[in-house]
């Protein structure tokens, strides 16, 4: 998933944590064998400020959203088109959405596997628990609340890179909705020294609400950074920067309206730890900030805004019935 945003290079992770065996080389590939279960808790911040004029009138628009995932990998026979294989499920999924319009309009929208809540300036507009405004609930908040009853398969390479996906459309369309580099940041696929570096170029098919003609261009750049020692377990640890390629986009969103995104400016920066004994991510931060401006027009009538997009997503390896990263 890529989770977006100019970032400011922060402390490590699990800084303070110390290093062990710094000069010896690291295996970086991915590993699940058939049959084998692995769990990963993500926590993502993402928020938004768009400023102009939509449909002819004055826009300030704030919206801030925290998403949290359980997701569940459970090794199965790989596809052809790839050495691993694995089935992926949400066990948990839990958004939370804040909309500020100016001054005029605050909404709070909450999706879990229980309840759709939205609430307008104080006032509920839907509460599924108590049959309220049912008719209103939109099958973008319908289709959230279902995504733990579904299941994907993919394939990867040894270097993470998904090669192969297939199943519920919907959750397919979650995974890819954000990045097609997949889940975590590509290995390098072989046994690198402490310093050595590799890159990768990836494409994001929406940006925001908006699906794109094209996908925008990232090129992301990771290194071996050197070895951390933490709960009995020596990990590698593998330092990540990404680039947004500055080159005008087009797309559209579900209401029809058409948009040039232009003036792009993006890049991100973090951290992760991977185990090399059992070949999987232990833990990891990325945080990313992202500039640009719409134009398009719905009806006749123009938008222009100028947006500003920050986001940090957290995951972690985690036991069953174990809590996830807390945001900090």
């Amino acid at each position: 998933m890529r989770f977006l945003f100019i970032c400011i290079l922060w402390t490590l992770l699990l800084s303070g944590a110390a290093r062990s065996g710094e000069g010896e080389p690291a295996d970086l590939r991915l590993r699940l064998a058939k049959d084998a279960q692995i769990r990963y808790a993500w926590d993502i911040e993402y928020g938004t400020q768009s400023k102009g004029t939509e449909r002819g009138k004055p826009l300030d628009l704030r919206v801030d959203k925290d998403l949290k995932l359980q997701v569940r990998l459970q090794g199965i026979a790989p596809p052809s088109q790839a050495p691993i294989g694995a089935s992926l499920r949400f066990d948990r999924f839990e958004l939370e959405e804040k909309r500020k319009v100016g001054e005029a309009l605050q909404s709070r929208l909450r999706v879990d596997r229980r309840q759709i809540f939205l609430e307008e300036n104080g006032k509920v507009q839907i509460d599924s628990l108590n049959d309220i405004g049912l008719e209103k609930i939109t099958d973008y908040q319908r289709n959230l609340r279902g995504l733990e009853r579904h299941e994907v398969h993919l394939g990867f390479e040894t270097t993470g890179k998904q090669a192969h996906v297939a199943g519920d459309t919907q959750l397919v369309e979650t995974l890819y909705g954000h990045s097609s580099q997949g889940l975590f940041p590509v290995l390098a696929g072989q046994e690198v020294k402490p310093g050595e570096g590799w890159t990768d170029a990836f494409g994001i098919p929406m940006l925001g609400e908006l699906k794109l003609d094209e996908p925008a261009k990232v090129t992301s750049r990771l290194k071996f950074a050197g070895w951390m020692k933490k709960d009995g377990k020596s990990l590698a640890l593998v330092d990540v920067v990404s680039f947004w390629e500055s080159t005008d986009l087009r797309g559209r969103d579900e209401a029809g309206l058409e948009v040039t995104i232009t003036r792009l400016d993006g890049m991100g920066a973090g951290t992760c730890t991977f185990d090399p004994v059992a070949g999987a991510f232990e833990e990891g931060t990325m945080t990313f900030q992202l500039k640009y401006r719409l134009e398009g027009r719905r009806e006749g009538e123009k938008t222009e805004l100028e947006v500003e997009g920050k986001s940090r997503t957290k995951f972690k390896r985690v036991e069953l019935g174990e809590a996830g990263p807390k945001p900090e």
